[in-house]
Formats: structure tokens, sequence, C-alpha cells
């Protein structure tokens, strides 16, 4: 692991569980990191398309580096880059199932309608409508992605505050054995339902209809008076940003990128 990223993790270990870190490919590895024809912006050379993951084991090596286990959880897009050296962090947007998608863009727009002033453009109805469709579906999708998807990986976590680390070469080494048995015998059969019933599903739908009803009251609040319509997006995401611990209409996450071939 290149030191760049080994001080990445580091202060990802440094916050609180889950520890979450977004993974894109970059082409010629480290080497083109901070280069302009590879920055996370739309038009340049770089991919703007990653997995979100979350690492439920790491081993601190005698030398300083890192053997971390990660669990994939979703795809995003980069939104907005916001550094790019040492390593790379950005604003990124969870990728919505389309399903999902679609069946929240009627009820959104029933809800634009409503709220609008009777003066506002069928233009300006139809983006807010798209945007209350999108932060809907982002909540939702984001509540069970917290409550479901998360909560599976964190059950395999090794217990801590941090990576774990052997006092001996010989005791590093059997942390790593361990590790590496995990990661082959045990995190690759979950698929087939061996944590299913160990998530209390009801809980987790509750909160994501909880989520969806607070993003939709998000875009009504934009659309009041004082409001324009086009401003439904922006202050529903800001309400997003300022209360993720209860699942509220996340499109945007502060992300950590790990980029590399």
């Amino acid at each position: 692991m290149a030191p760049h990223y080994v001080h990445m993790f580091e202060g990802i270990f440094s916050r609180p569980r889950p520890w979450l870190f977004g993974h894109l490919y970059l082409p010629g590895g480290s080497k083109n990191l901070g280069a302009a024809s590879y920055e996370l912006s739309s038009g340049s050379r770089a991919p703007l398309i990653g997995t979100l993951a979350q690492v439920t084991r790491a081993v601190r090596l005698r030398d300083g580096k890192f053997l971390i286990l990660a669990t994939a959880i979703t795809r995003f897009k980069v939104s907005r880059c916001v550094q790019e050296l040492p390593y790379s962090v950005a604003d990124v947007e969870l990728f919505e199932d389309v399903e999902m998608l679609e069946g929240f863009n009627q009820p959104a727009l029933t809800a634009v309608m409503q709220a609008a002033p009777a003066d506002t453009s069928i233009s300006s109805l139809m983006s807010a409508g798209t945007a209350a469709a999108r932060e809907a579906c982002a909540a939702v999708s984001w509540a069970w992605l917290r409550g479901y998807e998360l909560r599976v990986a964190g059950q395999q976590e090794w217990p801590g505050p941090g990576p774990r680390e052997g006092e001996s070469d010989l005791e590093t080494h059997m942390i790593v054995q361990e590790l590496m048995a995990h990661g082959v015998s045990e995190v690759l059969p979950l698929p087939d339902g061996v944590v299913i019933g160990r998530v209390n599903l009801g809980e987790v739908s509750a909160a994501a209809d909880a989520a969806q009803q607070k993003a939709l009251q998000s875009a009504f609040e934009a659309l009041q008076p004082g409001h324009a319509a086009e401003d439904a997006a922006t202050a529903a995401a800001a309400v997003a940003s300022s209360d993720v611990d209860a699942a509220a209409g996340i499109v945007s996450l502060n992300t950590m990128g790990e980029r590399g071939v």
C-alpha cells in the first residue's frame, strides 16, 4: 500500500465506524494523482464512477502498512472534487435504483404541484419534481444501505477502536492468516443467506418510509413563498447533509477516495 493511502486509512480509522471509502480506477496508478488530465472532473481522462466500500477488518503490519478486508456496498458517481493530493476526496452521488426512482416520480411531482405558487412554469415544476423524486429515492436507498447493507458488513467487523496489530512478527502473521481465512471462507458465502434474519427488516423499512416523507417535505418547504421552484433540490440536499443519522435525503456523501490500478 502506497504511503499516501496509508495516510488516508489512518484518517479513516481515527473516525467512528462505519469505516467507508470510495474506490475508483486510476489509469497509470498513483503516478497520475494530481495530474491535470486525470483530475476528478467532467471532461478529464479519469473515470468518475466508483464503488463505495466498508472496511470490516484491518491489520497494521510491522512496517506500518495495512492489510484490509472491505465489503463493496454500492456504486457512486463523483459530483465534485474536494481534494486531489495526497489522495482524492470528493462529494459523490449514490446511484439510484431505476425502478425505485420511477416509482417516486408521480408522488414527487404531485407534492411539488400542491406546494408551488400558481404562476410557476411547467418547466420549473418538472425540474423541481425530478429533484424531489431523486431526493426521496436517495433517502430511501440510504436508509436501506445504512440499515441493512452496512449492518450486515458490520457484523463481520473485528471489535476494537482500530486495526489489529501484533506485538511480534509471529503474532502479526497469525492475525494476517485469520483475516485471509475469513476473507476466503466466510465472506464469499454471505449472499446465500447466512445473515438473513439477523437484521430487523421492519425497522429498516420504517426508517426508509420516514426518510421518504422527510425528503418530500424538504421539497415542499422549498416551494413555499419566498423560494423559487428550482431551489427544491438545493434545499432538500441541505436538509439531507445536516441530518445523515436520521437517514434524510442523502444524495451526496463526502468520501475519501482510493484511486489505483
